[in-house]
């Protein structure tokens, strides 16, 4: 028979926890105290990715800063797992993160397997942001060129049969009439072809009456 397994305790298991906060005084200023948590919790975990994330990735201009990925860490390091608070100015936060001792006191404290998988999370999730936004991109592209192609199909059934001289009165017209609309030069041409039908061999002149444009042909 076998011997049956004993499993431990919840209890037991939270005996053998490590005091997770360390006091150490900040090199040359003993009047400093600076406390450091060796593990964050899993919320400040998620919040310490999101964080470095959203710093090096606009996903609205869908771009990727990778200089500012390292600051982000450092800066992150030091107010997530330790008791700083750093300005809003990024230039002033910038000298107090890499003139300080602050970040390499907190790294000497801190889990450093914790502190790999953070870094690990947040290069798969710039990966996946990065990826996203090519993806975004793709798309638009892809429908900015499909209605490309139907513009060019649409513009040529449309201006197929108009002559080389009515094409010419045309855009005179469209250049001189001021704002111009798709109702515009769909009327121009339809007035190019009446035109056109009634004195075939008469030279096009344009004339622009407010905001509609026509062609007509010259008489005698």
């Amino acid at each position: 028979m076998s011997k049956k397994s004993n499993k431990i305790s919840v209890n037991k298991l939270e005996s053998t926890m490590q005091n997770n906060v360390v006091s150490i005084p900040m090199e040359g200023y003993e009047d400093i105290e600076i406390v450091v948590r060796r593990v964050l919790p899993l919320r400040d975990v998620m919040q310490f990715v999101e964080d470095v994330v959203s710093s090096c990735v606009d996903r609205d201009a869908g771009s990727y800063i990778p200089e500012v990925h390292a600051f982000a860490t450092r800066a992150c390091v030091l107010t997530q797992y330790a008791n700083f608070t750093l300005p809003k100015d990024s230039e002033k936060q910038y000298d107090l993160v890499y003139n300080t001792s602050a970040f390499h006191q907190v790294m000497d404290v801190i889990d450093r397997a914790q502190y790999d998988e953070i870094l690990y999370s947040i290069n798969e999730r710039i990966k996946h942001e990065v990826a996203m936004m090519e993806s975004s991109m793709a798309a638009q592209i892809a429908d900015i060129t499909a209605k490309l192609d139907h513009f060019v199909e649409t513009s040529e059934a449309m201006f197929g049969s108009v002559s080389d001289k009515d094409m010419s009165a045309l855009i005179h017209g469209l250049a001189n009439g001021g704002r111009l609309d798709e109702k515009k030069i769909v009327d121009a041409v339809m007035d190019a072809h009446r035109q056109e039908n009634a004195a075939e061999h008469e030279d096009p002149v344009v004339s622009s009456d407010g905001e509609v444009i026509t062609l007509r042909k010259k008489k005698g």
